[in-house]
């Protein structure tokens, strides 16, 4: 293997992903994937930069043999893009440091709602939205199922801190107790805003699900704004004390398109009966 390959398969598992799941977000097949993790091609730069987005990694092999061929002013646009995704990895890995730090000080809230670390511009004003209710089929089955996404229309990708989710020994956060404590990302990978109307949040349960609903003007609250611009990501976090009852946790994503498409996007994340070290 080569630097590049081996870089994209650790970063990859690193995620949790399989490369059915990389390869849907990136609109390719997956014999492309494993060509890459083989050594057998390389992508372009455009993708390679949407795989440093996904995977939110820098990898050391930025320009293909075909791009090192370009005039010298395509190389230097070539460059500067470069440039601009290490600036752009700079920035994520400084959000998560931020995150940890607020864990480590007890300022993030323990409760089951939310709380909000964006990592997307909150620059925008918010919109007025009407909310689109998910399918009243509440099953983990659903919520696990694939998202995939469709040419010329924008596709969010949801994704965990950790996929399963192991409980945590955090005596600000939890003080009965261990606890689960989650970052969700939402990711938008086509190129293409998407506005968010509503999120629903299922804690899957022995008996009886609880439910919370989040309309937009509330996730606009949270972020600045409820349209989720290309290619940018919202972060938020959330947690509750470690039960035997809960199984795990499903996350629904409502919105339209710029074209007044309704669109949703859903994930599920286990809930591990055990406690990190």
């Amino acid at each position: 293997m080569n630097s590049f390959s081996e870089e994209l398969l650790s970063a990859r598992k690193a995620k949790n992903m399989t490369q059915e799941q990389l390869a849907a977000a990136l609109n390719v097949t997956r014999s492309t994937v494993s060509h890459w993790e083989n050594g057998r091609n390389e992508p372009d730069l455009e993708t390679l930069q949407k795989i440093s987005l996904l995977l939110e990694t820098t990898f050391s092999v930025q320009v293909t043999p075909a791009a090192e061929a370009a005039p010298a002013a395509d190389r230097e646009q070539l460059v500067r893009k470069n440039k601009l995704l290490k600036i752009m990895a700079a920035i994520i890995a400084l959000l998560l440091i931020v995150i940890v730090v607020l864990i480590a000080c007890g300022i993030l809230p323990t409760g089951s709602k939310p709380v909000n670390e964006p990592a997307a511009s909150a620059d925008a004003a918010p919109l007025a939205v009407t909310p689109i209710m998910p399918p009243k089929a509440e099953t983990i089955e659903w919520y696990s199922s694939a998202c995939l996404p469709t040419e010329g229309m924008p596709f969010v990708m949801i994704q965990f801190n950790e996929n399963p989710l192991r409980a945590i020994n955090n005596a600000d956060l939890f003080p009965d107790g261990p606890g689960w404590f989650y970052t969700t990302y939402l990711t938008e990978t086509n190129g293409k805003p998407f506005t968010i109307t509503h999120l629903r949040l299922v804690n899957f349960m022995d008996i009886k699900n609880d439910i919370f609903d989040y309309d937009g003007d509330t996730v606009s609250g949270w972020f600045g704004s409820s349209t989720l611009p290309p290619r940018e990501q919202f972060a938020f976090n959330g947690g509750f004390p470690m039960v035997p009852e809960i199984k795990g946790i499903g996350f629904c994503l409502t919105g339209r398109a710029e074209d007044g498409t309704e669109m949703e996007f859903h994930a599920y994340l286990p809930l591990l009966q055990e406690v990190a070290e």
